[in-house]
């Protein structure tokens, strides 16, 4: 519950403070992603000019991801009709490896948003310390520098 509260106010106020309107986002649990792909993308576009879209492609993956894990579950319970349910686990796996890919990425552009000198330190703690990530957004939202907004 920590956890979550400390991630979703760190991404709330980054999000607020560079005028990002979706930024309420941040307190729906599963929702935060697209905060997290908004505040990536917003950065991307400021400094290379480029959208990558992670504002839909990030809360897609977990969607996907969420879907195929539950057919998965009814393929097992009805496993004699459906001999073939433990393939679905490909397509489980390879969303969750995409989404989890997409997160680093999308940290690593807040990160760098907010606190570029410490950028890649601050991604390695999250990605190796479960409980450093929320902490670490929460530090990068009080130290966070502005970027320019088209």
């Amino acid at each position: 519950m920590i956890r979550y509260i400390l991630t979703a106010l760190g991404l709330y106020l980054i999000a607020k403070d560079n005028f990002l309107s979706c930024a309420w986002l941040a307190w729906i649990p599963e929702l935060n992603c697209t905060v997290l792909g908004s505040i990536s993308d917003d950065y991307q576009i400021c400094t290379t000019g480029k959208a990558r879209f992670k504002r839909f492609l990030l809360p897609l993956l977990l969607i996907l991801t969420c879907v195929v894990s539950l057919f998965m579950m009814l393929a097992a319970s009805a496993a004699d009709s459906y001999p073939y349910g433990f393939l679905l686990i490909i397509p489980a796996i390879g969303g969750s490896i995409g989404y989890l890919i997409l997160h680093a990425f999308a940290l690593y552009d807040l990160f760098r948003a907010c606190v570029p000198d410490k950028a890649v330190l601050f991604l390695v703690l999250s990605l190796c310390v479960g409980i450093a990530e929320p902490v670490l957004i929460m530090l990068a939202a009080a130290n966070q520098r502005k970027w320019i907004h088209i």
